[in-house]
């Protein structure tokens, strides 16, 4: 079955996060670095915040003609029929739905600064003008442009303000979500765009029926019909929110959904943001005969979905090196890739404790849990299905009984036969602050689930206990592994005492490394408070000046406006534990910053004066 996104919810957080009010600027997509600058036909302008786009009447055989915004654009400008048009693009980073076929990837649409900042339509508007040859229409797009829909109106006070209104086109496109249109704008701005004949908007269906609509954009099914209703509120002259000055559009953009739906089912299901992980055993060395341990094979390769995000998980299976060694044939794993999820699910287990607090802890009802689990996937671009919830549960109980099965489990009982005994791992997962946390033990050696228990007392009394049903399967413990928690390791340590015990690397580095983690982003967000103000105003003054200046010295305003736009980069990069520190980053990239305009300086390239009366 189809997950659906809470729109409302979805779109009142990235709303939240995509405009300020107070300063009037709205948080737009830069495309350098990005993969959707790949796609396009000429490189990002306006300092990697603005895009081409080519509008054409004509496009594939078979396809129909596309009049939008060509034939409303030269009507209003007063230019001859054309088959193309140039638009100068601006994207902002939101988007409330998730199509499958949207060529935007689904990290510039979560409202994640890594590749967006913060503009004004004053600034839009010097961009625009600083081109050499700006087209005669400015496309507004996302994302979805009408989560800010304070940014059309803004847009259009700014280009009376230059004296373009009648020169320049305004374009914009609506997914017909959200009543945001009535919702914030005032009645003055209302009033403004209905009035505003220089302005046209496309509004996009996103289906053909409910079933076409939830399948392309995830959204609840109830919405297809509320789209018409949008449309219709948009539409009827008696209304006094209409915006009868301009041109509303309406075109049916997504023929994809004509193909038949086996085609479409066969996709492989794809993730905005994958990070890429590589797991290799705790031990570095044979338990056995010290030989330093090879690798021998890999074991897995899957994508998990985490609370976190989606990680695409390569585990490699280590050995031995050495014929004699009786350990030889043993295969050792990655506790902490284990640790991620159970084998062959694609939700991590953090995603399945959630599920059981929920459906167990809680009682929360199978609806209630999906829309729950629903709402915490949404912000890493992930969906789930009702069924998917169900599995959870089942999966949960599993968890639970993993111990009493362990000791029936003769086909595990020969494999650890053959590899002389076991390796207890224990990892403890609490996926939300204050809840109970879930302790699951396995053997490192098989990746089999020996023990799992909801606790509320993380005491080393406790631990043993949960550790006792492994202590009366009366095997042979080879080691022991745990994260750096005190009390796993007391715990560990009392009950096998002669055994030798590894920490979990990445578990050991990640805490070690987390005040100083805690550190820098305290320093970059210092840093971030002392420069940004100080940088939006140097590139404020160098958008004033460029065109009061001569040529040459435009050329070196656009060269130092360029390094303004590196320090703005560097202030909004982000850090991730264990040791990108994202304030070491950001540092190192001013000092090089520093070193350039130093040399320049050096060269005698660097005399820009200031332009008259200022």
């Amino acid at each position: 079955m189809t997950t659906y996104i809470n729109t409302e919810k979805l779109s009142a957080r990235l709303r939240e996060a995509a405009i300020n009010l107070n300063q009037k600027s709205l948080l737009l997509t830069n495309f350098y670095g990005t993969e959707q600058e790949r796609d396009l036909t000429e490189t990002p302008n306006c300092n990697g915040f603005g895009r081409i786009r080519h509008f054409k009447r004509f496009s594939n055989e078979g396809w129909p003609l596309n009049p939008l915004p060509i034939d409303p654009a030269c009507k209003a400008l007063g230019l001859p029929h054309i088959d193309a048009l140039r638009a100068q693009v601006f994207q902002n980073a939101v988007c409330n739905w998730r199509c499958w076929y949207c060529f935007v990837p689904f990290n510039l649409l979560a409202a994640s600064q890594t590749h967006a900042d913060w503009l004004e339509p004053r600034l839009l508007i010097d961009l625009y003008l600083a081109q050499t040859d700006p087209p005669p229409v400015i496309d507004l797009t996302g994302g979805q442009p009408d989560l800010v829909p304070e940014w059309i109106p803004w847009m259009m006070k700014e280009l009376r303000s230059h004296g373009i209104d009648k020169k320049v086109y305004l374009w914009s496109d609506d997914n017909l979500s959200t009543d945001y249109f009535w919702r914030y704008l005032s009645d003055t701005d209302r009033e403004l765009v209905s009035s505003y004949t220089h302005y046209g908007r496309v509004c996009c269906f996103k289906g053909f029926n409910a079933e076409s609509f939830t399948f392309n954009t995830k959204a609840e099914p109830q919405l297809f019909e509320r789209q018409f209703d949008l449309m219709r509120k948009l539409l009827p002259s008696e209304q006094k929110q209409r915006l009868g000055g301009g041109d509303i559009l309406s075109q049916e953009t997504d023929e994809e959904t004509t193909c038949p739906r086996k085609e479409l089912m066969k996709k492989a299901k794809s993730y905005a943001e994958v990070t890429r992980r590589f797991y290799r055993p705790e031990l570095y060395s044979c338990p056995e005969c010290q030989r330093h341990l090879r690798r021998t094979s890999t074991l897995s390769q899957r994508k998990v979905v985490t609370l976190k995000g989606v990680i695409k998980v390569t585990h490699a299976g280590y050995g031995c090196p050495d014929p004699q060694c009786r350990a030889r044939g043993r295969t050792y794993r990655s506790a902490a890739a284990d640790a991620l999820a159970l084998p062959s699910f694609t939700f991590g287990l953090d995603v399945v404790v959630l599920a059981g607090q929920l459906h167990f802890g809680k009682h929360q009802t199978l609806d209630e849990a999906h829309q729950h689990i629903s709402e915490r996937l949404a912000p890493v671009g992930v969906s789930i299905s009702r069924r998917e919830v169900l599995y959870l549960f089942e999966a949960f109980s599993t968890l639970l009984r993993a111990s009493s099965d362990a000791s029936q489990d003769q086909e595990w009982r020969e494999q650890v036969k053959k590899n002389k005994g076991i390796i207890v791992s224990i990892d403890g997962i609490k996926p939300d602050e204050g809840n109970e946390t879930v302790y699951v033990v396995r053997d490192g050696l098989t990746g089999r689930l020996l023990a799992a228990e909801n606790v509320t007392d993380n005491s080393v009394e406790r631990l043993k206990q949960l550790l006792m049903p492994v202590v009366a399967l009366n095997i042979p413990v080879l080691g022991t592994i745990s994260d750096a928690q005190e009390t796993e390791v007391m715990a560990l340590s009392q009950l096998w005492p002669h055994v030798p015990h590894q920490t979990c690397q990445f578990h050991a580095l990640r805490e070690a490394s987390r005040p100083g983690f805690k550190e820098d982003g305290q320093m970059k967000a210092q840093m971030r408070k002392k420069l940004q103000p100080k940088i939006r105003s140097v590139r404020k003054q160098i958008h004033k000046h460029v065109e009061q200046v001569s040529e040459a010295e435009a050329e070196q305003l656009a060269i130092l406006d360029e390094y303004a736009l590196g320090v703005q980069t560097a202030l909004n990069l982000e850090g991730k534990l264990p040791f990108d520190y994202a304030g070491v980053a950001a540092a190192e990239a001013l000092d090089e910053v520093a070193t350039s305009l130093e040399r320049l300086e050096k060269k005698g390239e660097m005399s820009v004066s200031s332009p008259r009366g200022n």
